[in-house]
C-alpha cells in the first residue's frame, strides 16, 4: 500500500497543468476530488483515476488538503474560498497576481498556504544552492537567468507573473531571500508585453538580472552562477548536470559536468506537500515567501512603467 493511500486531496482545476498534478498525485495514492467549473471532461477526468467530480468547492467535505492549479487570476479567490476549509493549501505560483490580493490570503490563511515553487525542488538548483553555500569555486557575484519562449498560453495575465515567479524562487532557494528590484525596462508591442529585463539586489548588494520574455523562437531557460573562480551554469530546465567552467581554463576545454539526478520536481513537491499531510516538515515557499515573490514581480513592473 502506498505511504499516501489515505490521503484525500481536493484538486482545484485540472487544465493542461493541473492533468499532471492530477497524475503525480494519483501515482503517489492520494485519493483525489477534482473540482472544475464545467463537468464537461468529467468522464475523461474519472477515466484518469479522480475518485470523484465536483463542481464547486462547496461540495468539498473530508478532504485533508488543497491543491490549487486554476489561472493566475482566479487564485486569491480560490484561496480565500479554500482558508475557510481549514485545511492546507498547495497553490500553483504565482501565489496571486496583485500585492493587495497576496497581503489579504497572509493576513486570512498564512500558516495554511504554500506555494508550489517547482525550481526549489529542482536537483540542480539544489545543488547550486550547496555550491554557493560552501563556496565551493569561491564567493558568488552574480545570478543571471534567462526564461523566453514563444507566446504566453495565460492569457488572464502578462508573461510576467507566469514566467518570473520561477526565477525569483531559484534566488529564493539558492541565496534564502528575495532580491529587490532595482531597475527594470520593458519591451511592449501591441499592448501585449513581450519582454522584461531586470537588475535585482540581494540584502548584501550582489547583483542579479533576470530576462524574461515571449518572442523567441528557441526556448531558453538558463540560470547561471558567477563565483570568483568561475560560472556554474544550468542550460536546459530538463538538464540533469550543471556545467562548470572555470576563468583558469583553456577556451578550448570543454566544461567541467556535476550530474545531479533525482526525482522530476512537481512530483517531488507533491511528495513533499502529501508528507506535511502526514506530520512531516512543510513544504517551501510559505505564504510570506510567497507574497515576497509577487512583491518583486510587482515592483519589476512598476519600475519598467507597466503599471498604471
Amino acid at each position: 500500500m502506498s505511504e499516501f493511500a489515505h490521503a484525500k486531496i481536493a484538486l482545484i482545476g485540472c487544465g493542461r497543468w493541473g492533468s499532471l498534478i492530477l497524475r503525480d498525485l494519483l501515482a503517489l495514492g492520494a485519493e483525489v476530488t477534482v473540482v472544475v467549473q464545467s463537468l464537461a471532461n468529467r468522464e475523461s477526468i474519472l477515466a484518469i483515476g479522480a475518485r470523484q467530480v465536483v463542481a464547486n468547492m462547496a461540495s468539498l467535505s473530508g478532504i485533508d488538503g488543497i491543491v490549487i492549479a486554476t489561472p493566475t487570476s482566479l487564485h486569491s479567490d480560490h484561496l480565500m474560498e479554500g482558508i475557510k476549509l481549514g485545511v492546507p493549501i498547495f497553490c500553483e505560483k504565482p501565489l496571486t497576481n496583485s500585492v493587495a490580493t497576496a497581503r489579504e490570503v497572509l493576513q486570512k490563511g498564512s500558516d495554511q498556504v504554500f506555494v508550489m515553487d517547482k525550481w526549489r525542488y529542482h536537483p540542480a538548483i539544489i545543488k547550486m544552492a550547496e555550491i554557493a553555500r560552501e563556496q565551493t569555486y569561491g564567493k558568488v557575484i552574480s545570478l543571471e537567468t534567462v526564461r523566453t519562449q514563444w507566446g504566453n498560453p495565460h492569457p488572464d495575465v502578462n508573461a510576467s507573473w507566469i514566467l518570473l515567479p520561477h526565477d525569483l524562487s531559484i534566488a529564493l532557494e539558492i541565496f534564502g531571500e528575495v532580491p529587490s528590484a532595482a531597475a527594470s525596462s520593458a519591451i511592449v508591442i501591441n499592448h501585449e508585453l513581450k519582454q522584461l529585463t531586470t537588475q535585482w539586489r540581494f540584502s548584501n548588494q550582489q547583483p542579479m538580472t533576470t530576462v524574461i520574455g515571449i518572442s523567441s523562437q528557441t526556448p531558453t531557460r538558463q540560470v547561471a552562477m558567477y563565483c570568483e573562480q568561475g560560472v556554474v551554469t544550468l542550460n536546459g530546465g530538463w538538464d540533469e548536470h550543471l556545467d562548470v567552467k572555470l576563468f583558469d581554463s583553456h577556451p578550448s576545454e570543454s566544461a567541467q559536468q556535476i550530474f545531479t539526478p533525482g526525482e522530476l520536481p512537481l512530483l517531488s513537491e507533491l511528495r513533499t506537500f502529501l508528507r506535511y499531510l502526514n506530520g512531516g516538515p512543510a513544504p517551501k515557499s510559505n505564504a510570506l515567501e510567497a507574497l515576497a515573490i509577487v512583491q518583486g514581480v510587482e515592483s519589476a513592473q512598476e519600475l519598467a512603467g507597466l503599471l498604471p
